[in-house]
Parts: structure tokens; sequence; C-alpha cells
């Protein structure tokens, strides 16, 4: 059920969105300023951000060192920042699905160290982005992620949630979600959703294993875009979550401002939705 009174409290941010774009990218890893960004979240009164792991910086990443979460925890309980959530980004351009053996092994050993700092950090949810070059689209790649994630469980805490992001058909979704026997769930991304232009009467048919959901709005194959602008049905979103008894979290994937004022398009995004739940 989506709960209105509860809904802003709750909601979550992909890291890097206060500041400015690094190298001209959406989401990175903001290695020199990930503390400068915390301070910066009581400007838009937000109170989770969802980590992310790019390939680019992946060894300067503290969640991916080891006991990295100590000075994770350090900052986020100086800021009063929680982390639900933790964007594995780096798994598009390394695209496992093609490891070798031993390049999985590597893999898996890089997913340890971050299910033990995220363990350490409270966290619920580790995401596997497997879309675009990684994306399971073939019967040989679908056995692969099921490998892959048949030896992920194997490697990380109990508690710990494994999400999967894909942008497969829906059709195709259900059967693979199935195929994992409970032991993965999906992370709904409908800016994604929307820029394949999926039907969401097929989407709801696999809801059942959302555990979170990515808020971002995208034009039919193409780029991010302010909420309201692009393909994203926000509202018949909105109104099944109403009436659906589960519980879901949300982060915000808000695209980028276009004159550097992100903090500003963070707070014109979130207006949006208010208005929104103000109609439900």
């Amino acid at each position: 059920m989506l709960e209105k009174n509860s809904f802003k409290k709750n909601l979550a941010i992909t890291q890097g969105r206060h500041l400015e774009k690094i190298n001209n990218k959406i989401q990175i890893f903001p290695e020199k300023n990930w503390t400068k960004e915390l301070k910066l979240f009581k400007q838009t009164k937000l109170n989770y951000i969802e980590w992310v792991i790019s390939a680019d910086n992946f060894d300067k990443n503290p969640i991916c060192q080891i006991n990295g979460h100590k000075i994770i925890k350090k900052y986020l309980k100086k800021y009063k920042i929680k982390c639900r959530s933790v964007d594995l980004d780096f798994v598009v351009k390394e695209n496992p699905l093609k490891f070798s053996e031993k390049k999985l092994n590597i893999f898996l050993k890089k997913i340890q160290t971050i299910a033990f700092n995220s363990k350490q950090i409270n966290i619920k949810y580790l995401i596997f982005p497997f879309l675009e070059r990684s994306s399971p689209n073939s019967k040989i790649k679908i056995n692969k992620i099921i490998d892959i994630f048949k030896k992920v469980k194997k490697s990380i805490p109990s508690k710990l949630f494994i999400l999967l992001e894909t942008d497969i058909k829906p059709e195709n979704l259900i059967i693979l979600i199935k195929r994992l026997k409970k032991k993965v769930f999906i992370n709904y991304d409908i800016g994604n959703s929307a820029s394949k232009n999926y039907e969401f009467n097929k989407e709801k048919k696999y809801f059942k294993y959302v555990k979170n959901i990515h808020l971002k709005d995208r034009i039919k194959n193409g780029s991010t875009i302010r909420f309201g602008n692009g393909n994203a049905n926000f509202k018949e979103l909105f109104k099944f979550l109403h009436k659906n008894k589960s519980k879901y979290n949300f982060t915000l994937q808000p695209a980028r401002s276009k004159c550097d004022k992100d903090i500003k398009e963070i707070k014109l995004n979130i207006n949006y939705l208010d208005q929104l739940l103000l109609k439900l």
C-alpha cells in the first residue's frame, strides 16, 4: 500500500544527485564529495540515500574496501542519514554474464566485501542492474544469471535482499524471477519501463516480487527527463500501489539539472509527486 503520510519520510535518493555532475555523467559515485553531499540533505529534507558503486572509481568507494563501513557509518550518523539500498552500478559496465569462472570468483569476492559492509550499515537491499549491455536477453544469458545469483546468495548474509533490476520484457522477467525460486526479488524502475514502452498491465503481474522502486521519468527510447515530461505514468503506478496491500520503498533517480541547480531540480520533482499523492 502507498501510504501518503509516510511517503516523503521514507523516500530515498540515489547518491550524487545533490551535487554537480562529474565528467558529465548522470550517475557516478562522488568519491571526493560524498561526505559533503550528506550535509546537503538538509536542503531537500530527505532521510535516505541509495549508495552507488561505479566501475570508474570502484576502489575509491569505501563500501568496497575492507571495513569501509566504519567511515560510512560515522558520516551517516553525523548528518542523520540512513542508507537502505546499494546500487551496484558497476555491474552494467562489467557485465558478469560474460565472465569466465576466474573473473566470476573475483566478482563474488567483491560482492562479499560489499555485503559485509552493507550489513554493518543496516542496509536491506543490494540492487543488481542487469540491463543495457548486461541484459539477460537470451536463453543462454538467463541460465548464466541464474547460476550467478545462486553463487551470490551463498556469498552474502541471509538478511540482505538481492534485488534484480533489468530491462527485459515483463513476461520474460516473470519467468526468470520464478526460476530463481524466491532467492531474488525485483527493483522496479518506472523510467526504464517507460523508455521501453512496456505495458503496466503486464508489469503488475510481477509486483508481488517488487521490494524497491526507482522513480525517474524517461522519453520513449530516450533519456531521463524531469518528472511529468516523459512517458512514465506515475499516476497509474501510484493508483495501483495505493490499492495494493504490499509495502514498497522508493528511490528518486531524477534527471540532472541543465544549469547545475540539482537541489532545485530535486525539489521540483518531489513537488510533482506530492501533487499526485494529494489526488489519490
